[in-house]
């Protein structure tokens, strides 16, 4: 008689012994002598998996499964095939079998955790994990994932909590370190964000290039110009070997690299979130007719700045030509501005808590003809949404000032500023030109009355230069120029939002030493996000805006001309440099945009000197803002976009591929 439970002891020996090739012959050999034993099929399973070979490994597992319902073991293996596969759904099941036959098993609750975090079943996930926690208190892994399912619920605080938790259990882990960091960097604690980033890069963090450009950001942040600048020869080493994708285009967007790197960091991460998200939904059915189904996807739909561009465009949309549905998977902060949003939307649903697959089967059982994407490379993103192709069509507009590589949309919409003709090879989409400026604007934004001086802090009878910009904009070379015309300007000052004390701390030794005394630089406080009238009314004290480079500013821009403050830039090499030259152009004021930084300079210097020619433009300003077919003038922006998802439409009905081509009035 066949000894199958000795050769199945040798099997067992054999793979502790790392011979894999022994262990699965004799795992064959006891399965030909007894078909049915689920002892063997699980081991053999097991070997298979260890093997790469994850299709013979599952149906082993299944088939020992189905034999013996209390073989816990098999049931765990199967789970981690699953979920290593990324079937986080079919993981579910069999972990929760798992678990119920294995109640005090810390690792089995774990992985449950982590499959339903990737359902988007959050609370369910941070249960399992934290019995997991409870199971094996020394274990640093639960916490840790615990972290990340409360990050993504928006809970950041006590993710900061569960990241510190395992980092006591276990200082060296550099992966806690990185999401602590980034938790960190959210709750604009910059400075504690920077040692998390610096404290992962010294414990070996295997996504360097994350940890790495994001502590250049951070640096930026905290004006700490000499540290960044030395990181970032480095920062461009680690772009250009990122094939894993990890190092977020954001932050190398904010670096002055021009928009050749902006495109290779983008096609990395393209590449990585392709690969996550596995394959595309089926092609969509062809358009039914009728209004365009356009579906406007983002975490913003509340109290952000993107929501205070596009409210008035949502409600001014045709609805003869389109149907729009707000597709959120942010928060609901409970605001009137979530509610206008809601209203503004002819359906408006909330994706939050869904995987990105259920999301996408959600938005193709919308019958989405035209998905545009709101937020692309921006915190809080979710592109393998967007990597699913639950539309025939996708744009991305607004929310990421370049490209998003290759694979996650059809199209970016710009201008002739932006994206001016030639610089298309800077974008894997089709650029799709509107006349004017592409950003949206809301008219209907109270502006509060202004303050007098006196009450803000800034003196009544000076220059006021302004700057509203975040501070990681801010950089050693803009600085120095704003820094030179308070010297030649005596009196005047610059008003700054405040920023955080090691920050504000760099920005005054850094005006120090050009001989700035600390009482020039005024600080403006931070106002929450529902005195937005507040802040727009005060900044009509100021005397002039002194832009950035190489980040404009974006929505602060629009802010201050919709306040009546003129707005001094200087057009860069890329789209994140050239948002505000576009909105100034389309007011009508080319005097305000300087080709270079010199240039720049000598404008702002015979501004302040000329109270007439500045007053002149303040009128301009005045007139232009209200004028039809201008940048706030929501109806139109939404008539040329209309027509933009038109031919979008067009060319996908007829099987066309994405073309760039250009709105006309």
């Amino acid at each position: 008689m066949t000894d199958t439970g000795a050769w199945l002891a040798e099997a067992l020996a054999r793979r502790d012994a790392g011979d894999r090739a022994g262990a699965e012959r004799l795992c064959r050999a006891v399965l030909e002598a007894a078909p049915d034993r689920p002892d063997a099929l699980a081991l053999l399973g097991v070997l298979l998996a260890e093997d790469g070979r994850p299709e013979e490994a599952e149906t082993h597992l299944r088939r020992a499964c189905a034999l013996d319902a209390g073989h816990g073991e098999a049931y765990v293996n199967l789970g981690i095939l699953l979920l290593d596969a990324g079937r986080a759904a079919e993981a579910v099941p069999v972990l929760e079998a798992a678990c119920r036959l294995s109640p005090t098993a810390a690792a089995t609750a774990t992985n449950l955790g982590v499959a339903l975090h990737r359902c988007g079943r959050l609370e369910e996930a941070a249960g399992a994990l934290r019995r997991a926690a409870a199971l094996d208190p020394a274990d640093p892994r639960p916490p840790f994932n615990l972290g990340s399912v409360l990050d993504d619920g928006g809970l950041l605080e006590a993710a900061g909590q569960a990241y510190a938790a395992a980092l006591e259990l276990a200082p060296g882990f550099a992966e806690a370190w990185l999401n602590l960091g980034t938790v960190r960097d959210r709750q604009h604690r910059h400075a504690d964000a920077a040692r998390c980033y610096r404290a992962a890069l010294e414990h070996g963090i295997a996504d360097r290039g994350a940890a790495l450009s994001q502590l250049i950001h951070q640096l930026c942040a905290l004006c700490r110009w000499d540290e960044a600048e030395a990181l970032r020869p480095a920062l461009l080493e680690a772009v250009a070997a990122d094939r894993a994708g990890t190092v977020p285009p954001f932050a190398v967007l904010c670096q002055p690299v021009g928009p050749a790197w902006h495109l290779r960091a983008a096609g990395n991460h393209a590449a990585a979130v392709l690969a996550r998200a596995g394959s595309p939904l089926a092609p969509a059915a062809p358009f039914a007719g009728g209004p365009l189904r356009v579906g406007y996807l983002s975490s913003d739909f509340h109290r952000h700045a993107t929501a205070y561009l596009v409210a008035e465009l949502l409600e001014r949309h045709d609805r003869g030509r389109v149907e729009v549905a707000g597709l959120s998977y942010g928060p609901d902060d409970g605001s009137a501005m979530r509610r206008r949003l809601a209203a503004a939307c002819d359906c408006f649903v909330d994706l939050s808590g869904m995987s990105d697959a259920a999301a996408a089967a959600v938005i193709r059982e919308l019958e989405i003809d035209v998905l545009v994407d709101l937020k692309g490379h921006t915190a809080g993103a979710r592109p393998g949404i967007m990597a699913l192709r639950p539309a025939p069509v996708r744009v991305q507009y607004l929310g990421y000032p370049g490209t998003l590589g290759a694979g996650l949309a059809d199209y970016v919409v710009a201008d002739a500023v932006l994206v001016p003709p030639g610089d298309e090879r800077f974008y894997s989409e089709a650029v799709v030109r509107l006349p004017g400026c592409y950003q949206p604007n809301d008219a209907a934004r109270p502006v509060a009355p202004t303050p007098p001086r006196a009450a803000l802090g800034l003196p009544d009878d000076a220059f006021v230069f302004a700057c509203f910009n975040a501070a990681y904009k801010i950089t050693r070379e803009v600085f120095a120029i704003w820094m030179r015309l308070l010297a030649c300007h005596p009196g005047s000052v610059l008003w700054l939002l405040e920023p955080a004390a090691e920050t504000k701390a760099a920005l005054l030794a850094a005006a120090g030493t050009q001989g700035i005394a600390p009482g020039r630089i005024v600080w403006a406080p931070w106002l929450p996000k529902d005195a937005m009238a507040e802040h727009l009314g005060r900044q009509a004290a100021a005397d002039l805006f002194l832009d950035t480079l190489p980040v404009n500013a974006h929505t602060t821009a629009s802010d201050a001309l919709w306040a009546g403050l003129p707005v001094l830039t200087c057009r860069g090499d890329a789209f994140a440099g050239r948002v505000a030259a576009s909105l100034l152009l389309a007011l009508g004021l080319p005097e305000l945009v300087a080709g270079d930084l010199a240039a720049y300079e000598e404008t702002a210097r015979g501004l302040a000197a000329d109270p007439g020619r500045l007053a002149a433009l303040r009128a301009r300003l005045a007139e232009a803002r209200t004028r039809p077919g201008g940048p706030f003038d929501a109806g139109a922006t939404a008539r040329r976009l209309e027509a933009a998802y038109a031919e979008m439409a067009r060319r996908a009905r007829v099987g066309l591929p994405p073309g760039s081509f250009d709105v006309t009035e």
